[in-house]
C-alpha cells in the first residue's frame, strides 16, 4: 500500500480551505443557486477523497483505526447483495455506464451514481453493448466505486435495472447484471444513473455497530488530519 505524504494531505487541505472561501463569498454576493450547488458537490467530492486517503494511511500507523475499520469491513460482507437501477439518463457519446460512485447512507442503503460511460470510436458493435459486471470496493467508511468488469452484447434490453452479487473481505464488491430492459426511447443512448441497494446488514444491530464505528473512524481521521495540518 502506498505510503500518503504529509505534502499531499495538506496540499488537499489547503484546497478544500480555498474552495470553502469561495462559496461562503459567493453565497453572500448571492450567486446563482445552481453555481453554488455545483461547488459544494464539488467541496464534498474533495474531502471524501481526502479521508479515503488518510484512511489508508491510517491502516497502516494507526493500530486503533486498524481494528475498528476491520470489524467494520466484517460487518459489510454481503452475499446476497443487490442493487436496483432506479434512474436512468440520456447520454450523448456512451451507451452504457462504466463507473460508480457512491456511499452507503444511514438508511442501510447503498447509493450510487454514474461518474463514466463509454466512448466508443468507430465501433458499430458499441451501440449493442452493455456492462455485465462490475468490481470495486467498498471502504470502512462506506464509499464505493465500481467499475466495469465484463461487457456483453445483446440486440434488445440493454439497460441493466437489476445487479446482484456480494461484498467479500476487505470490502471488495462484485456484482453481475442479471435483469435488463430495452431503452426504446432514445434508441440506446440511455444509461444508468442511479443505482440504489437493498438493505445492506444482516439486521439493524449490525448497522448500528457500523454507524458507531464510522463516527470513530472519523474522529481519527479529523484529529490526525488536524495534526499535519496544523504545522
Amino acid at each position: 500500500m502506498v505510503e500518503i505524504k504529509n505534502k499531499k494531505i495538506t496540499k488537499i487541505d489547503s484546497k478544500l480551505k480555498k474552495l470553502a472561501t469561495k462559496i461562503s463569498k459567493y453565497e453572500k454576493i448571492r450567486m446563482p443557486r445552481t453555481t453554488i450547488v455545483r461547488l459544494k458537490k464539488k467541496h464534498t467530492e474533495i474531502d471524501t477523497e481526502l479521508n479515503k486517503l488518510i484512511a489508508r494511511r491510517l491502516l497502516i500507523e494507526n493500530n486503533d483505526f486498524n481494528v475498528l475499520a476491520n470489524k467494520s469491513y466484517e460487518l459489510l460482507k454481503n452475499g446476497n447483495l443487490v442493487f436496483k437501477t432506479t434512474a436512468q439518463q440520456m447520454s450523448l457519446t456512451g451507451t452504457h455506464a462504466t463507473e460508480l460512485k457512491g456511499r452507503l447512507h444511514r438508511n442501510g442503503h447503498i447509493y450510487c451514481y454514474v461518474k463514466k460511460t463509454n466512448f466508443p470510436i468507430l465501433n458499430f458493435f458499441s451501440e449493442y453493448s452493455f456492462p455485465s459486471s462490475f468490481d470495486g470496493n467498498i471502504d470502512c467508511l462506506g464509499n464505493i466505486t465500481l467499475t466495469k468488469s465484463s461487457t456483453d452484447y445483446a440486440l434488445f434490453n440493454r439497460v441493466p435495472t437489476k445487479l446482484e452479487g456480494e461484498i467479500t473481505s476487505k470490502g471488495k464488491v462484485k456484482v453481475y447484471t442479471t435483469k435488463r430492459d430495452q431503452d426504446w426511447l432514445f434508441g440506446g443512448k440511455h444509461v444508468i444513473s442511479q443505482i440504489i441497494s437493498e438493505y445492506t446488514f444482516w439486521n439493524n444491530k449490525a448497522e448500528n455497530e457500523f454507524f458507531e464505528n464510522k463516527k470513530k473512524l472519523e474522529d481519527l481521521i479529523r484529529n490526525f488530519k488536524k495534526e499535519i495540518t496544523s504545522h
